[in-house]
């Protein structure tokens, strides 16, 4: 039998999913203490109203006892999506240059989650998680026409965001991953 406590963290998953439109599970993470778990998705900001209104609804989940975290994971297809539409829109470049510099200048700054990457590399991986978390819903395409390139960072970079970020830095294979440019057509007048 389930305990009052597991009914009410299953109804809150419940709505937050049906709400959001993507999977959410909550864990107790200790003591009177939830966290709502979730892949991409809408950013933590724009979780907190949904949480509120889950809270609200007909069979009340009542949370006024327990502390509510909030994290969303970061799934590959997510960070080669931003990724890909920095690399077309420019930012990515100008974040390198100036972060790999700032790297270069500072040494000693602590490495990407412990790993040793070259600085450029850090530059694409931060900016990149920037843009991941301030994007809602991070791993759909800004535009169609980068599909075809987030596919082939993916799996030239063998869904390893380092891996990825080194392929960005790597000139040759940075251009062949551009997305092409719409051209704009020009209908004559009749």
């Amino acid at each position: 039998m389930l305990s009052t406590r597991a009914i009410r963290m299953s109804e809150l998953a419940d709505q937050l999913t049906r709400v959001t439109g993507i999977q959410v599970r909550v864990v107790e993470d200790a003591a009177a203490a939830w966290t709502l778990h979730w892949a991409d998705g809408p950013t933590v900001a724009r979780m907190y109203p949904f949480a509120d209104a889950a809270r609200g609804g007909r069979r009340t989940v009542e949370l006024s006892a327990y502390r509510m975290g909030f994290l969303r994971h970061q799934t590959p297809r997510a960070w080669a999506a931003r990724a890909i539409a920095a690399h077309r829109d420019g930012t990515l470049a100008q974040a390198v240059a100036t972060g790999g510099a700032a790297r270069r200048a500072h040494p000693t700054a602590p490495q990407w989650e412990g790993r040793d990457v070259a600085p450029e590399d850090h530059a694409v991986l931060a900016h990149v998680e920037r843009l991941f978390d301030s994007t809602d819903h991070p791993d759909r395409a800004d535009d169609e026409a980068d599909e075809p390139s987030i596919a082939a960072l993916l799996r030239l970079g063998e869904h390893s965001p380092e891996r990825m970020s080194r392929l960005l830095n790597t000139p040759r294979v940075a251009d062949t991953l551009r997305p092409a440019r719409r051209r704009l057509q020009v209908v004559p007048r009749a």
